[in-house]
């Protein structure tokens, strides 16, 4: 099935996090004595900045009220802004720029915004002008880890598993089909519950347990406009047949969603091979996608737009890069390397 409006998402994960803030951090000037977070997602940021600085932190509301967040036993650079060290604001990223002006406004009503410094680690081209310092332009649309089951507009267009991901998955004497099963249902303990409304609660729950799923949705208050639960097939036969991506991936692909959240990285594998679609799995904190001839084949479109610029596109010299290294591992290409090597000693040796 063809889907124009399907786009590929840029991801970005707090390995991906941590990087960035390590090329702000040596490019940033000496003087800098104070980093400051801008709620929510900044604090984050700014966190892991400040670790790498060793420099005191705290968040917009106490820079204004002169108090930074209290630290452990280590020794800081220093414990305060002192007269002529400058301030450095951090946000996770910046779009509109929106967030990042309103906090601009606030520190100069205050008095408070001369000697400060702005920085994210991710922009896009239109908004880097933004702030002094960036690492990466990361272009919409595009998700971050640690914000990414709370992002309104993302999860407005999603299908999102229950077991593993919104509650516990059941132990194997929970897991017997019937009674067990059904207190399991009942008391399963909440994970990951979105503070959004999602589209789908999609999962391969049997379509008999609808009315304990329900109830239990309803009592977390996961917010949703259809559950999808796996008709046809006893327990017995959904693991034979292993029916579990297969259900997802098939309702998935024909949803008009953008991203399924899945909890275990094999299934989002299978899931992603199937629909041609990305596949968040949560144990991995990991986006799946698609091979660049499936998501060619699923959606033509975004696949065009993302080559050279957003995956899957980038994935095309990621496998090339691969292909090489293995190649490169080969005996016979490791005995040519060696041959070629010495051959070019020979030379130097021979004309000196």
């Amino acid at each position: 099935m063809l889907d124009f409006s399907y786009q590929h998402l840029n991801y970005r994960g707090v390995a991906d996090l941590e990087r960035a803030l390590q090329t702000i951090a040596l490019r940033l000037p000496r003087d800098v004595r104070l980093v400051v977070g801008v709620p929510r997602s900044g604090i984050l940021a700014a966190s892991v900045l400040a670790l790498q600085l060793n420099l005191p932190l705290t968040d917009v509301a106490g820079y204004l009220e002169d108090r930074i967040l209290v630290t452990g036993r280590r020794s800081l650079r220093t414990t305060a802004a002192p007269e002529g060290g400058r301030v450095l604001v951090v946000d996770d990223s910046v779009l509109t720029g929106d967030a990042l002006r309103e906090v601009k406004a606030t520190l100069a009503a205050a008095g408070k915004g001369d000697q400060v410094l702005y920085a994210a680690p991710f922009v896009t081209r239109a908004s880097r002008e933004a702030v002094d310092f960036y690492a990466e332009a990361v272009e919409a649309p595009r998700a971050f880890a640690w914000n990414l089951l709370h992002h309104r507009q993302l999860l407005a267009r999603a299908c999102i598993d229950i077991d593993g991901v919104l509650s516990s998955d059941p132990l194997a004497d929970e897991n017997d089909d019937g009674p067990a099963y059904r207190k399991f249902l009942a008391g399963a303990q909440p994970l990951f519950i979105p503070s959004v409304p999602v589209k789908y609660v999609v999962t391969s729950r049997l379509e008999k347990y609808r009315s304990e799923t329900e109830q239990w949705l309803s009592a977390n208050q996961v917010e949703y406009s259809e559950l999808v639960m796996l008709e046809g097939a006893d327990a017995e036969t959904r693991r034979r047949e292993r029916l579990h991506a297969k259900h997802k991936a098939d309702f998935y692909a024909r949803s008009g969603t953008e991203l399924f959240i899945e909890s275990e990285y094999g299934q989002a594998v299978e899931i992603a091979a199937r629909s041609g679609r990305q596949v968040f799995a949560v144990d991995r904190r990991e986006m799946v996608y698609p091979t660049p001839a499936r998501a060619m084949v699923t959606a033509p479109g975004p696949f065009a737009r993302s080559v050279g610029r957003q995956p899957p596109g980038n994935i095309v010299a990621e496998q090339a890069g691969r292909a090489a290294s293995r190649l490169a591992r080969l005996p016979f290409v490791a005995r040519v390397r060696t041959l070629a090597a010495k051959i070019r000693q020979s030379r130097r040796t021979t004309r000196r």
